[in-house]
């Protein structure tokens, strides 16, 4: 079953609201299941109620996305990282800009089973609707048909190479160097980690956690796991108790705030 949020409030989203239409066309064809959050009901409450009373349910956004949210009717999020935690196992296919850069990789941390998305600015051009529409759903329509999500990625970059050729043929050159550029950027977070962290701490989390264990500890947890470190060697040393005492106790009150605060987020 899928939740399908489609706003309308300018030109570029007048596009993916059509373009989310064929997915829904789809799904009535296939007997897919969904809920339709058009217009001005594709707006955070009504997303987080649906997600909330539907726990099998996965979500298709076709609208503007940010490095770390992705866009309501109203100019709100309805996903962000101040609810992310809704996403915990389901799949969620995006049709926006960037937003697998940082909403995608914290989601995939908490447990999202997918996130198809793109981690750069999505381009397209209007004398070739039709091809970028295809190359949008492609990965959606594929998972209807029973592929895994590794699979539809490695189908819809094939596809969407093929019709970059094509629109070379046509003289479409623009149009081609766009969804070029889309193909390029689309990634997708399943059984398969983000890329590699470049902080050591996480990759040193990574390393001895394991990959489930190491993407949830977060900054604070190593910055708490630091200072009590430190905190426990000056209180070794002559003269050390206080400030090492204190350290420590910094450290305490760094993990319980982190865990506070993860709790609350689940709430």
């Amino acid at each position: 079953m899928w939740l399908v949020v489609r706003p309308v409030f300018d030109d570029v989203t007048e596009i993916t609201f059509n373009e989310a239409q064929d997915v829904i066309d789809y799904f009535d064809e296939k007997g897919v299941a969904y809920i339709d959050l058009a217009k001005e009901d594709a707006v955070r409450e009504k997303v987080e109620k649906i997600l909330s009373e539907n726990p099998e349910i996965n979500v298709h956004h076709a609208d503007h996305g940010s490095e770390d949210k992705i866009w309501g009717n109203d100019n709100r999020p309805v996903i962000d990282l101040e609810n992310v935690e809704l996403l915990r196992g389901r799949a969620i296919y995006n049709n926006n800009c960037s937003s697998a850069k940082t909403l995608g990789v914290e989601a995939w941390k908490r447990g999202c089973s997918a996130f198809w998305g793109y981690t750069e600015i999505v381009y397209f051009t209007t004398d070739a609707l039709e091809e970028f529409k295809e190359a949008m759903n492609y990965g959606l329509k594929r998972r209807v048909d029973g592929f895994s999500w590794t699979g539809c990625l490695q189908k819809t970059k094939e596809r969407m190479t093929q019709l970059i050729d094509a629109l070379v043929k046509t003289g479409k050159a623009l149009a081609a160097s766009c969804l070029r550029h889309d193909r390029d950027s689309l990634v997708c977070y399943d059984s398969h980690p983000p890329a590699e962290p470049t902080c050591p701490i996480r990759r040193l989390a990574l390393r001895v956690f394991g990959a489930n264990t190491g993407w949830m500890l977060t900054r604070k947890f190593g910055i708490a796991i630091l200072l009590f470190g430190i905190g426990f060697g000056v209180a070794l040393a002559p003269q050390g108790d206080y400030v090492g005492h204190g350290l420590m106790l910094a450290a305490f009150l760094t993990l319980i705030y982190d865990r506070v605060k993860e709790l609350r987020s689940r709430l």
